[in-house]
């Protein structure tokens, strides 16, 4: 399992700093690449959420987050299209991603 690292610099130090990138290894031997990302609260709030429901960590979450828009993503530029419906609801509608 992965851990996220909350970095503790500013606003403005982050702003002038190129962005952070390092290659290694998981805990199972997979290649990783270590980031930092920033997150607004909404999204901070989401992916805490996720993780607790789940009981996935927040890289799982984020990986997974990852794996299912560029999936969406790719199906969408292909030409498909995505259709949604709520749970009370018998009405789909369809979803376009920006």
């Amino acid at each position: 399992m992965g851990t996220v690292e909350k970095d503790r610099e500013t606003a403005d130090e982050t702003a002038t700093q190129p962005p952070r990138s390092h290659k290694g290894h998981s805990g199972r031997g997979e290649p990783v690449e270590r980031v930092t990302v920033n997150l607004n609260k909404t999204a901070a709030a989401d992916l805490e959420r996720t993780s607790l429901t789940t009981a996935e960590t927040k890289t799982e979450v984020i990986n997974k987050a990852l794996q299912l828009y560029a999936f969406l993503r790719k199906l969408q530029l292909d030409g498909g299209d995505i259709f949604i419906r709520e749970a009370d609801s018998k009405e789909r509608e369809r979803l376009r991603l920006l």
